[in-house]
């Protein structure tokens, strides 16, 4: 008996600090996909940054295969992040709103950010790594024994690697036809893997590229309207649009701090049109 209770000594110890809290019913789980605006680039401060953290707001440990001990902060990992400056992205102001507005008595939330930099959308295909070590980190939090774990949601936001790639093509119209078809292909792939377990399909929302980037290019305009014709009419499935926010000084392509911060407020405010999870959005921005 000495034995097991070592062991579960341990395990208690190596998780997080409010899941071993008596009561504790289990994670709503957010799954982080795409390139570098996804993974969180932007410099500068954060309107809706705060002095102290979200003890009920936790992150995916993708060096140690586990959830992390301590409350997430920026920047939040990716399996790729190597960049060591204080780089922000819009899923932290919008896990604090959920945290906030949405997360129910003894659960807490989890962000599992997926991103890769530079990723186009073959990258994405179900079969292939970025999507499998995603959906593997999440698998994992979703079996754990004794508890409710769900995903509540998938934000999305990725496209500028396909349109350096479409921009050397004359064919580019035909390519950004078949990226609009091969987004839908990972819309249908995240929620299927992901449905929780009393079958109910997680939200996906993708987010419009930084607009003083695409500086009215035929090419970029073109793949951005495509991505929200290709969204709207699928289930669960939203878009939201980047009007009015700027890029880092000189870096137009990532959005700055506080624009992902913003980005993060108008994710929520889709999240909420399509799951009506907190019932009135007045008080929130």
């Amino acid at each position: 008996m000495r034995w097991l209770l070592v062991i579960l000594i341990h395990f208690c110890l190596t998780l997080p600090a409010l899941s071993a809290e008596e009561g504790f019913k289990g994670y709503d789980i957010l799954v982080l996909g795409g390139q570098s605006n996804a993974a969180g680039w932007g410099i500068g401060e954060q309107a809706a940054d705060s002095p102290s953290l979200d003890h009920k707001i936790f992150q995916w440990d993708w060096q140690n295969s586990k959830i992390a001990d301590q409350p997430a902060q920026e920047p939040i990992k990716s399996p790729a992040q190597t960049n060591p400056r204080k780089i922000r992205g819009f899923v932290l102001p919008f896990a604090k709103i959920y945290s906030e507005k949405a997360l129910a008595p003894g659960r807490a939330l989890l962000i599992i950010n997926g991103a890769v930099g530079g990723s186009n959308i073959t990258e994405w295909h179900s079969e292939k790594a970025y999507y499998q070590q995603l959906i593997s980190a999440a698998q994992k939090v979703l079996q754990q024994p004794g508890l409710e774990n769900k995903v509540v949601g998938i934000l999305w936001h990725q496209g500028e690697a396909d349109i350096k790639l479409a921009a050397t093509d004359p064919q580019w119209k035909a390519r950004s036809v078949l990226y609009q078809s091969q987004l839908q292909e990972v819309v249908h792939a995240f929620q299927k893997d992901l449905t929780n377990r009393n079958a109910e399909t997680p939200v996906f929302i993708a987010g419009e590229m930084s607009r003083e980037w695409m500086d009215h290019s035929l090419i970029k305009d073109h793949y951005v309207n495509g991505m929200h014709r290709s969204l709207k009419n699928l289930e669960k499935t939203g878009f939201v649009d980047s009007a009015g926010l700027a890029g880092n000084p000189k870096d137009k392509i990532h959005f700055d701090g506080p624009s992902q911060a913003l980005l993060g407020l108008r994710y929520f405010k889709k999240f909420n049109d399509l799951t009506q999870i907190v019932p009135s959005c007045k008080n929130v921005f």
